[in-house]
C-alpha cells in the first residue's frame, strides 16, 4: 500500500513538473529547438536531481542495514533500497547515451 502511494505521488509530481516545463518545450519551435531544450532539461536538471537523489537512498539504505541489528526482514529492505537505488541511478546516467543514440 505504501510503495502505491509513493508510486502514485512520484508519477503526479513528473506530471506537474513536465505541465510547468511544456510550455518552453512548445514554444521552442523546431525539433531541433526541442530537442536542445530537452537535453538542456536533462542535464541541469534531471541528472543532477537524479544522482542527487540516490545518494540519499543510498545512504538511508546503509544506515537502515547499520542499524537493523541482524533481523532478516529489516537488513533485506536495506538491500532493496540501495540496490534499487544503484539501478535506478544507472538506467539515469546511460539515459543520455540512450536517447542521443537514437536521435
Amino acid at each position: 500500500m505504501k510503495k502505491l502511494r509513493l508510486l502514485r505521488t512520484i508519477i503526479i509530481g513528473f506530471a506537474l513538473l513536465l505541465f510547468f516545463l511544456l510550455p518552453d518545450v512548445c514554444s521552442a519551435g523546431m525539433f531541433d529547438e526541442v530537442e536542445q531544450t530537452l537535453s538542456s532539461y536533462y542535464q541541469q536538471l534531471f541528472a543532477p536531481l537524479g544522482i542527487f537523489l540516490a545518494g540519499v537512498v543510498v545512504v538511508i539504505g546503509g544506515i537502515m542495514y547499520t542499524t537493523s541489528q541482524g533481523d532478516p526482514q529489516k537488513t533485506g529492505r536495506a538491500k532493496e533500497l540501495i540496490v534499487g537505488s544503484l539501478i535506478g541511478l544507472g538506467i539515469l546516467l546511460t539515459a543520455g547515451y540512450i536517447i542521443a543514440s537514437i536521435v
